[in-house]
């Protein structure tokens, strides 16, 4: 059987959109907390590795969204845990669940860097420390398929500020869905949310780094390519297919009477 770690949450104002659900990057926010708190548990946070020189770092991440929008108040899990150790990538399962359902599922790359060059480091001592069984370290490798770019609709530019920078010292790998959602029509992505997301996180960015968004559509997929300017590289890439935000005011108070029973 797996070995899990799950951390409880209440959805605070902060997390919810207009329409009273749940943002579709909270659902990150807690998963990323539950990693953390797992990691300290044994002694592998981000302040651990420190001491040994090295620093977490995610480089891809795979979302599927579902039906079930959590809203102010109501009680979310996160749950985490390991499937894949390799030389230099760990993958992290997570799940972000109500008592009604499930709200999302999807897995992450983490990497150890050292602290100095910010070169990878082999991950698999820190892995260890996890005390996982065998069935944790050779699960599957989960890709979506979204065929993403298609016409470009918009350029803009964003200057790193200090509420983009994490503990690491870099921006925070949120900041770029951030970025990139902030860039569609208002009465879009007031009303609907994402289905799939794909996430490439290429290179650290900091604090005053002036950043370029390229928004791109391609039929239901929106693409996000954020650019350092200086030289045109790729700082992070994201697709994303959408659905219709089915959280309705009258939906809502469905919602809230349900969870007061």
């Amino acid at each position: 059987m797996l070995k899990t770690f799950e951390q409880k949450f209440r959805v605070e104002l902060c997390d919810i959109n207009p329409t009273f659900g749940l943002k579709a990057t909270s659902v990150l926010k807690y998963y990323q907390e539950t990693f953390a708190r797992y990691c300290a548990k044994y002694n592998v946070a981000g302040y651990n590795l420190y001491q040994m020189g090295l620093k977490w770092v995610f480089g891809q991440t795979a979302l599927e969204y579902f039906d079930i929008i959590p809203i102010w108040n109501e009680e979310v899990t996160a749950r985490v845990y390991i499937t894949c150790i390799k030389k230099l990538r760990l993958y992290i399962n997570f799940e972000v669940e109500t008592t009604r359902g499930v709200v999302a599922k999807g897995q992450s790359v983490a990497y150890t860097l050292d602290l100095e060059t910010s070169r990878p480091k082999p991950v698999e001592e820190i892995a260890n420390k996890f005390d996982i069984d065998e069935e944790n370290k050779s699960g599957e490798v989960i890709k979506y398929d979204l065929d993403g770019i298609g016409d470009l609709l918009k350029t803009q530019n964003h200057k790193i500020t200090f509420s983009d920078i994490d503990y690491n010292g870099h921006t925070n790998n949120i900041s770029y869905i951030s970025l990139g959602l902030e860039g569609l029509p208002v009465e879009f992505i007031k009303y609907n949310r994402p289905k799939l997301m794909n996430i490439i996180y290429l290179q650290e960015t900091f604090l005053n780094d002036v950043l370029k968004c390229e928004i791109y559509k391609k039929d239901d997929v929106y693409g996000f390519r954020i650019k350092n300017p200086k030289d045109d590289s790729d700082v992070c890439i994201i697709n994303a297919s959408w659905r219709d935000d089915n959280m309705t005011p009258e939906k809502f108070f469905e919602v809230l009477d349900a969870i007061k029973q």
